[in-house]
């Protein structure tokens, strides 16, 4: 099912503050930005996990 453009618009400044150093270093902000089961594969081929993101650990 698409998305609505409500939904995008709700969604995109989220996504996008991950880009910022300030939100993704900062455990306070990723708490609440991401689930405890995400996981994100980097393009460096580096694993991160929601917990280990929170810290601003990188696990490979």
């Amino acid at each position: 099912m698409p998305l609505s453009e409500a939904t995008i618009q709700e969604l995109r400044p989220l996504e996008e503050s991950l880009w910022r150093s300030d939100v993704r270093f900062s455990r306070e902000r990723m708490e609440l930005l991401l689930t405890d089961g995400f996981v994100e594969f980097g393009s460096s081929s580096c694993i991160r996990y929601a917990h280990s993101c929170a810290r601003g650990h990188e696990v490979v």
